[in-house]
């Protein structure tokens, strides 16, 4: 019988076959002290004088090795001029001035853009010691990422950091450029400072002296402000917009995020979903395949999720055959699901298994069991009285569980998840190294919460598909929006939708079936009421993608200051508790500054504030 073991992978990200040609500029030496960043020396600049400034990274009796934010270059001094940085501590600021030769034989570095020179110092000029570093940047991957949040300012000089910072820096552009010049945009910078939105995400609400016990929010998004550019006839706008939620932070959130904020005007969901297949093609450093497009319904069912990673060919299938006494007896809404694992007796430990069960019976399902099949055809299974063994591949493991449907394929689509990574992480892998994106369609306009109550599924200002709208008071469940998110590589990148433009359907929406209070909307209710145009618009978070090109475990990797896991300024120690003075000021003298704390954020016995 056929063995299910998987092939063998390597992967590379994109982002790191980037050099630093991708970012240099023909000018980035122009109004400055340098003739050269320390990279941009070769073998063109034999027997050319330059001048070199940056940071001490090594230094001997003969020779030291200069960084700046672009590369390294090895400058090679006589005894007089070591004299000069004999006491400098590495990251110690020099500029160096001297001729470029060819290394001698033997002594080139393929690994260097700058590895067949170096520069014989004739002067040197220490610019500013460095007193104190708590850890050099070549060794930021042994430090913790409390500690290098703290020192950021340290570890940005790490050659990563500079790659995804400089990476950032330049698709953003990419998009400026290609929004404004290919296809007519306007870029409109919106307000940070608006009212308080009902429903959705938490809010940071923005005290005011001028207006006692009356509060700004900061915008979770430009959402509102984008459609009424729509209305106003700006036609197609787009921001790289500065967001604000509080929610806390995780790997792939943060408290303040940026994201590229589209709207047009007089679109349908195919026209929006075409621009950003241009748009992602045009700005990523690869070729990209075809973006298929899925249906919500058909996400769950074969991947157990609405954001799929389609590098793995990993499918969540029906399972009645392989449990035929548990399916005679399945009630109604029931479902039996299997998902195959190949390479599984190797990879998956009890400890997955465990943790499988458990994330099943939060979920509400006790049914759930492996199969593991050895290879001389024996199997090992607490269901295996109840499996015809030949259903099953030898030296293969399957993931059987049975309930509710929707718990089940979620319950399978977190294995399928956590699978995937232990298929990344080995030899034995069916993993695929490709930019996977894909359209998830047709999502439910609707959900409803653990106490039965409707709520919009993405936000109430999505439109809802034409034939869905008479459902509206009779099945409001049953009703399909205009939304589509945008997935890569199992990951939400973004979102967009054509938006509800007009007055009367907004209303019902809102007060009708959602049962919100118009009231807070009625600036914008009383917009679409004016002449709104028919209109969609897409979000997409930079942060996210750009952390996904290149391969970081978190965006805070990223982000030049990113918030901590739980939400902290490291470096800063903030938020800060008010002083009461602040707080009179603000007309918040109810509320009492905690004893014990002071406005630097630091506890009256001088520990960091927690």
């Amino acid at each position: 019988m056929k063995q299910a073991r998987a092939p063998r992978c390597r992967y590379i990200s994109a982002a790191s076959k980037l050099t630093s040609d991708t970012f240099r500029s023909p000018n980035q030496n122009k109004f400055s002290e340098r003739t050269h960043a320390c990279d941009e020396v070769t073998v063109e600049h034999i027997g050319a004088r330059v001048t070199l400034c940056g940071w001490l990274l090594y230094k001997r009796m003969q020779f030291a090795l200069l960084r700046d934010g672009f590369g390294v270059t090895q400058v090679v001094l006589n005894e007089s001029l070591y004299r000069v940085i004999e006491n400098a501590p590495t990251e110690s600021i020099l500029r160096v001035e001297g001729i470029v030769v060819r290394r001698p034989d033997g002594q080139a570095r393929e690994d260097l853009p700058t590895g067949q020179v170096e520069v014989v110092a004739d002067e040197i000029t220490v610019l500013n010691l460095c007193k104190d570093v708590p850890f050099q940047p070549r060794e930021y991957q042994k430090k913790t990422e409390a500690v290098r949040l703290k020192y950021r300012y340290i570890d940005l000089r790490h050659e990563e950091m500079q790659r995804n910072l400089r990476l950032r820096s330049k698709m953003t552009n990419t998009f400026r450029r290609h929004l404004i010049e290919n296809y007519g945009f306007c870029e409109v910078e919106t307000p940070t400072l608006f009212r308080r939105t009902p429903g959705g995400a938490k809010e940071f609400p923005v005290a005011c002296h001028s207006h006692p016990h009356e509060f700004y929010s900061l915008t979770q998004s430009p959402q509102q402000f984008k459609q009424l550019l729509m209305i106003g006839s700006i036609d197609r706008y787009f921001q790289i917009a500065r967001c604000y939620r509080d929610e806390g932070a995780r790997p792939d959130r943060q408290p303040e995020f940026t994201q590229v904020d589209i709207e047009m005007s007089f679109v349908t969901m195919e026209n929006l979903m075409n621009l950003l297949e241009e748009l992602m093609r045009a700005v990523w450093p690869s070729s990209l395949q075809e973006f298929p497009r899925i249906s919500y319904h058909e996400s769950m069912e074969l991947y157990g999720t609405d954001k799929p990673d389609l590098r793995y060919d990993l499918f969540i299938e029906d399972a009645r055959n392989l449990l035929n006494a548990v399916a005679e007896n399945l009630p109604e809404g029931h479902c039996i699901k299997a998902l195959r694992l190949p390479g599984g007796v190797e990879l998956v430990k009890s400890r997955h298994l465990k943790d499988w069960r458990k994330a099943a019976k939060q979920l509400g399902i006790n049914g759930v069991s492996e199969v593991i099949k050895r290879g001389d055809g024996s199997v090992k299974s607490p269901i295996a009285s109840l499996i015809d063994n030949d259903q099953f591949l030898e030296n293969s493991m399957t993931i059987i569980a049975w309930g509710p449907q929707k718990a089940v394929l979620r319950a399978l689509g977190k294995v399928r998840s956590d699978f995937a990574q232990l298929l990344r992480l080995s030899i034995i892998s069916s993993f695929n190294p490709d930019f996977k994106f894909a359209w998830i369609t047709d999502f439910p306009l609707f959900s409803s919460d653990e106490n039965g109550k409707l709520e919009s599924e993405h936000h109430p200002f999505t439109a809802p598909h034409d034939d869905y709208v008479e459902f509206l008071d009779s099945d409001p469940l049953r009703v399909k929006s205009q939304h589509f998110d945008l997935i890569l590589n199992g990951w939400e990148i973004g979102g967009g939708s054509i938006r509800i433009h007009s007055s009367a359907l907004q209303r019902k929406i809102l007060a009708d079936v959602l049962g919100q209070d118009c009231s807070e909307l009625e600036h914008l209710l009383k917009a679409l009421d004016s002449g709104a145009p028919p209109h969609g618009g897409f979000a997409f978070g930079l942060d996210r993608l750009i952390a996904i090109l290149c391969e970081a475990p978190s965006i805070r990797d990223v982000i030049a200051f990113p918030k901590s896991h739980d939400g902290r300024d490291s470096m800063a120690n903030a938020p800060v508790a008010l002083t009461q003075e602040d707080l009179e000021y603000f007309h918040l003298g109810g509320l009492k500054s905690p004893e014990g704390r002071d406005p630097s954020g630091h506890s009256s016995s001088g520990n960091l504030a927690s």
